[in-house]
């Protein structure tokens, strides 16, 4: 009778130890499905606003930035979801061209205006 309580008392420690744990891993997977989710969007975001302009290919991956943390650290390295990685913008026309479409700069339309100004009216 007298070792009862003892074991009573430490179910109940157990059991509250066991509802904090899975406190925390319910909220670590809710932090970690929000990150999923905004990263998703991001993602989508940048494949709908970024392709090419001539084969409408679609953006794969946001650019990166660097942030310079102090003299003695290597800096961060962070996507910057206002640009694509992976096009490169036209300087005459300033549009967003994959790798395949641009040359020095400029794009494949641009380069036939270059040729032919008078297929400006067609391009």
């Amino acid at each position: 009778m007298s070792d009862e309580w003892k074991k009573l008392v430490d179910d109940k420690i157990e059991r509250e130890h066991q509802q904090e744990v899975t406190k925390k891993q319910k909220a670590e997977n809710k932090v970690a499905w929000m990150y999923r989710l905004e990263y998703a969007i991001r993602f989508w975001l940048l494949q709908h606003i970024f392709f090419c302009h001539i084969c409408h290919t679609h953006a794969t991956k946001p650019a990166k930035q660097e942030i310079d943390v102090g003299d003695y650290k290597a800096p961060d390295v962070i996507d910057d979801w206002s640009q694509p990685g992976d096009l490169e913008q036209c300087v005459k026309c300033c549009k967003w061209t994959c790798e395949e479409h641009i040359h020095k700069g400029i794009c494949q339309k641009c380069a036939i205006r270059l040729k032919r100004p008078w297929l400006l009216r067609w391009l």
